[in-house]
């Protein structure tokens, strides 16, 4: 904001002060003297066409303009005074400007600097004892000379003053720089204004042959500016390259790449949009913004096709759209979005175009993006994508790699965990079996009893914890089937609560069953396991004295089974992990509830294939409960196949 309003001051001193000047010898403009001369006129086209014969030489983000009309400006100044020589030079220079659509301001600031730079030419001539309409003489001809590189100055210092308020540099070193590179070009042009007069004094009929030393001096210009822009192009992408394929990390190189671009091209914003590599993704939008330093990662983008020019440009190539912005379309799309001018080109690799990257606002407040930007732009994308093609693939590497360290970890803990659960039964099994068969030994009926109980609990925890392997392994193997049969759902939690009954000890387990919850069609297999790995969970996640209660009733077009237990709850950053594969809230290795970490998730599984859902309600002090949806139908999709004829089937195979 200060640095606007430091512009804009700056230019509105510059543009008064150069008017105040013109206004005072509009007079002058009415000699009979100059507008009836031949010379005059001559010279008037000179400057007038020479106005669209520039050389455009790159500047600190910005350019410095030379034209073939100066040589003629100056001659008209030396020749016919101060005030024909800035009306026509301000007439060209309107015309310029509105022919290339120039802001108003942009127009009466040239005028204006215009204006002040051949007051100062001419009061330096005068100066030096050089009169309009005097003989050219080595005297004379040195006095032209210094009041031309007076003007020439003048006119670099206020545009250049003007340049380094646009981009908030400091004016000094601006114009300290300018003497490097456009004083040479420009100072050499108008060093051919003697020559103009002195063709003028002699023969108007020579006046063409001074086309031959201008046009010698504008092609070596335009060389002096190729020269410059290609060094400064080559510069500028050879940063940008290194800096992008230094670095190995998609993120770091996403970031050094956009920064570099912003710098670059002297833009405001820079944003790299991937697109998805499979269907059902989302485009991903990557942006740095070089005023307030943000730099968003990744974010998820809807791309409409019919706003914006990313879909034109990944069809057809780089798009530049410079200020002001033509099409009315296009201008309300990014005025909405505080863009005035941008450029947009395709991120492609051999195969395919993996996304765009853009580029908006070019921060000189006298400047735009240009065809030569685009193109130095392209060539930025061209190595880029290269570049951040080798940082995803680097990237995915190195995720697959995390992948298998928590994929090894995670068998290395299943190996341990699985290991510990089959040794605990199977040792309880085991001691009580050799304690019976000791011959030494003599037991009652009663203790006999009680170690045959003991034992066909641990049996029955053995065969519980094989099932649920067999029944990941079936699951990852994606062999499972679904065997459609009617299941009333009280008998199922009647069998279950049976079943679990020894687990059950001190504890309540409350059961709540609507009278209209009727028959579903489902797997009674699967059914009955989820059902069972929720009351068991919930049993084992419940204190002494504590109840669980289990309740079943129609919901919708299915049935809806709950299980509360009055635990001590699952943390809130852990709830959403409780139906991963072996995971367990508590993963210590003195944790006091057992099992593999394969309930939940076997439960989840297992409702998928049938089409249900399972979820966990909620979580807290007070206790969790577990909801489970089963629908009354299989739905459209599950393979199934009727359990009553594959017996039938079986049967007569046998």
């Amino acid at each position: 904001m200060r640095r606007s309003i430091s512009l804009y001051g700056y230019l509105g001193v510059v543009t008064a002060a150069g008017l105040t000047v013109f206004a005072s010898l509009v007079g002058d403009l009415f000699s009979p003297a100059t507008h009836g001369s031949a010379e005059f006129w001559l010279l008037a086209t000179g400057v007038i066409a020479g106005e669209f014969i520039r050389i455009r030489l790159p500047h600190r983000k910005e350019t410095v303009t030379v034209t073939v009309g100066d040589p003629f400006t100056l001659a008209l100044l030396f020749t016919f005074g101060l005030a024909p020589a800035i009306a026509i030079k301000a007439a060209a220079s309107i015309l310029d400007d509105c022919l290339r659509r120039q802001a108003w301001w942009k127009a009466l600031f040239n005028v204006g600097q215009f204006a002040l730079s051949l007051t100062v030419g001419y009061i330096t001539v005068i100066s030096l004892g050089y009169a309009p309409h005097s003989p050219i003489d080595v005297g004379a001809t040195i006095a032209i000379v210094c009041a031309g590189i007076a003007y020439l100055a003048m006119n670099m210092a206020l545009v250049t003053t003007a340049i380094a308020f646009s981009i908030g540099e400091s004016a000094i070193a601006s114009i300290k720089s300018t003497l490097k590179t456009p004083v040479i070009s420009q100072g050499t042009l108008l060093a051919i204004t003697p020559v103009v007069m002195v063709t003028l004094n002699q023969s108007l009929a020579l006046f063409p042959l001074l086309l031959i030393p201008i046009l010698v001096v504008y092609h070596s210009g335009r060389l002096t500016q190729r020269h410059v822009e290609l060094a400064e192009q080559l510069r500028e992408l050879y940063e940008a390259t290194r800096m992008t394929h230094s670095s190995v990390k998609m993120r770091d190189s996403v970031r050094e790449l956009l920064e570099r671009t912003c710098a670059m091209f002297d833009a405001s914003t820079a944003s790299i949009t991937l697109f998805p590599t499979e269907q059902d993704q989302s485009s991903l939008r990557t942006t740095f913004d070089v005023d307030t330093k943000r730099f968003t990662y990744m974010e998820p983008r809807t791309l409409d096709p019919t706003q914006g020019l990313w879909a034109r440009a990944a069809a057809e190539g780089a798009i530049v759209v410079p200020a002001p912005i033509e099409n009315p379309r296009l201008r309300a799309y990014y005025s909405g979005a505080g863009v005035k001018d941008l450029m947009i080109a395709p991120m492609r690799t051999e195969e395919t175009t993996t996304g765009i990257l853009e580029v908006f606002n070019n921060r000189g407040e006298t400047r735009t993006f240009t065809a030569e930007d685009l193109h130095l732009f392209e060539t930025l994308v061209n190595h880029a994508s290269i570049a951040l093609e080798n940082a995803r693939l680097v990237t995915e590497l190195e995720e697959s790699l995390v992948e298998l360290t928590q994929m090894n970890q995670l068998k290395d803990d299943f190996i341990a965990s699985v290991s510990h659960e089959l040794r605990t039964p199977l040792t309880s099994i085991r001691g009580y079996v050799k304690t019976l068969l000791r011959p030494d030994a003599k037991f009652d009926q009663k203790d006999v009893k009680s170690f045959l109980e003991t034992i066909d609990r641990q049996s029955q925890r053995l065969h519980r914890l094989i099932e649920d392997l067999l029944a990941v392994s079936r699951i990852e193997s994606e062999r499972t089937e679904v065997g459609v049969e009617e299941v009333l759902l009280e008998q199922l939690i009647k069998e279950v609560r049976d079943e679990l009954r020894d687990s059950i000890e001190r504890r309540e387990l409350i059961v709540d069953i609507a009278r209209d919850l009727g028959p579903i069609e489902t797997d009674l297999g699967k059914a009955h396991q989820i059902v069972l790995n929720l009351i068991d969970n919930a049993i084992k996640y419940s204190p002494d004295g504590s109840s669980v209660t289990v309740r079943a009733a129609r919901d919708g077009s299915g049935a809806l089974i709950s299980v509360a237990d009055q635990g001590g709850g699952i943390p809130v950053d852990l709830q959403e992990k409780v139906f991963d594969r072996f995971y367990q809230v508590d993963q210590s290795a003195t944790r006091q509830v057992g099992g593999t970490g394969l309930g939940l998730y076997i439960c989840r599984k297992l409702a998928e294939t049938i089409g249900g859902r399972i979820w966990l309600e909620h979580s807290g002090p007070e206790g969790s409960e577990f909801a489970l949806w089963l629908p009354d139908t299989p739905p459209v999709g599950v393979q199934t196949f009727d359990l009553e004829q594959e017996i039938a089937r079986l049967t007569n195979l046998s």
